[in-house]
């Protein structure tokens, strides 16, 4: 045994520039395919995925409310608009108009909304302005029928992600494929962050096992093939767990504050974010007010554009809301699960049934990363000068724990709609202690020795405690009965 440890120690420790050289193509070559089945996944789907519903069109009016920019959509060299009405029968006028001109309709089944979605000539649509009833022009890709679609925009949760989203429609077209490939270059770039984390954890073999561990994960190809929230998430998430493990803290406050305005979620990491930077700089009142600035400077200058359309009030209320609103229950609809769930792969979110793309990861990467943070978290609250690794290990658990548990307490506070998507955010830290996780099971990190030693030190810290306060309660027995005595000598 003593052999194969010093073998693995000598993996482990292998970092080589040949090694890293070998490890970068590896990972790679694994993000490239990640990319290209993001990709595909992505492009069968021609329509609105799952909460494509709800993030793309309040990204579209984002862009054209907030920014004053407009998406462009084209088809068959014609201009794509969403055309809203305070009449049916000014709509019909309008779409009899449209079809006469040389126009199309793309959508008109609209249920929820008194709106068509038409493709016209560059040359009629200054023209459609004078449509009888007409309220709103969105230009664009046709919008899903969800209530309010042309003043939604989901104030549910920052604006980050959804900035990420405007963007792309902005620079490449309003078209799904547009929508989602922010999301693909992020999900195939987790692959590359898990590979660099892990060559700075375990050298080549954490290399070589955090990238394989991201790219055989279907949760993140999955999620990175729709225009949600979550893998935007997670990319942040990841890029402030790579800083943490390269000491580079405030870029890993920059990251870790930047994740948390995409969704709240985000928040659920600044324990320890506080907890690293009291570590390092033992002071938790500086730690606490450094972490509180970080993201308050980062909160303004991202919700800036939300300030200055809205006015600050009306953000802080949202934001209030937003809060709120997480603590709560989602009418019955998509298989909720517990976080526990997410590990186990049980009760998944589908994005799609037809076809199947499941919110669902491999329990087999999951389940021994999970049993080995618990294990683990706790050596961070110790100081470790034996191995820096084991205090990375320690540390990114901790990252881990903190997220069940807040995600425990919003279930427990009223939330019982919880998605298995949500998991998304975390994945990257996984992969990060996968191979750490690996090396704990086969004894590398002797983690048991390390908490037989601290408990040997409880038991010598309580032992001087309890002799201490016996010869306090000695000396005062004595004290109290010389009194006694002389009590009972002089009568007083």
């Amino acid at each position: 045994m003593l052999i194969s440890m010093n073998i693995i120690k000598k993996i482990t420790d292998a970092r080589g520039l040949k090694l890293f050289i070998i490890g970068i193509i590896i990972c790679l070559v694994l993000s490239g395919y990640k990319f290209e089945n993001e990709y595909n996944i992505a492009k069968s789907q021609n329509w609105y995925v799952s909460d494509e519903i709800w993030y793309v069109p309040s990204s579209v009016l984002i862009l054209k409310d907030i920014f004053h920019l407009n998406a462009t959509y084209e088809v068959n060299n014609l201009t794509g608009l969403n055309l809203f009405f305070s009449s049916y029968q000014g709509m019909l006028t309008c779409e009899n108009f449209v079809l006469q001109n040389g126009g199309e309709i793309l959508k008109g089944d609209y249920i929820k909304n008194t709106a068509i979605a038409v493709a016209v000539p560059n040359n009629l649509v200054k023209s459609l302005g004078q449509c009888k009833d007409l309220t709103d022009i969105i230009p664009g890709f046709p919008l899903p029928d969800t209530s309010n679609v042309n003043t939604y925009i989901n104030p549910e949760h920052p604006p980050l992600g959804k900035y990420i989203i405007a963007l792309a429609i902005y620079l490449l077209g309003d078209k799904p494929i547009c929508w989602r490939l922010p999301g693909i270059i992020e999900g195939a770039a987790i692959v590359i962050i898990a590979a660099l984390a892990g060559w700075r954890l375990a050298g080549i073999f954490g290399m070589i096992l955090a990238s394989t561990a991201a790219f055989f994960d279907p949760l993140t190809t999955n999620m990175a093939s729709v225009a949600m929230l979550d893998i935007h998430l997670a990319f942040f998430t990841a890029l402030g767990s790579l800083f943490y493990i390269y000491d580079k803290k405030n870029f890993s406050l920059l990251f870790f504050s930047l994740a948390s305005t995409i969704k709240y979620s985000g928040l659920f990491l600044i324990p320890f974010l506080i907890l690293f930077l009291y570590k390092k700089e033992n002071d938790i009142i500086g730690a606490f007010f450094k972490v509180a600035l970080a993201q308050l400077i980062v909160a303004i200058i991202v919700f800036l554009p939300y300030i200055i359309h809205f006015g600050p009030v009306w953000v802080i209320s949202q934001f209030v809301s937003a809060i709120i609103w997480n603590t709560q229950s989602r009418p019955p609809g998509p298989p909720a699960s517990t976080p526990i769930d997410w590990v186990f792969g049980l009760h998944s979110f589908y994005l799609s049934y037809n076809p199947d793309i499941p919110a669902k990861g491999l329990p087999f990467i999951y389940i021994p990363v999970f049993f080995a943070s618990l294990l683990t978290f706790p050596v961070y609250f110790f100081k470790i000068s034996e191995n820096k690794n084991l205090e990375k290990f320690a540390g990114l658990s901790l990252l881990s724990f903190f997220f069940f548990f807040f995600y425990y307490i919003t279930y427990f506070a009223g939330n019982k709609t919880l998605y298995s998507f949500y998991f998304t955010q975390i994945s990257p830290i996984y992969y990060e202690l996968f191979p750490l996780s690996i090396l704990l099971f086969i004894g590398y990190y002797n983690i048991s020795g390390f908490y037989y030693e601290k408990l040997k030190e409880l038991a010598a810290l309580f032992s001087k405690l309890v002799e201490k306060f016996e010869k306090h309660f000695r000396k005062n027995r004595n004290q109290a009965q010389v009194g006694s005595h002389i009590t009972l000598l002089t009568g007083v």
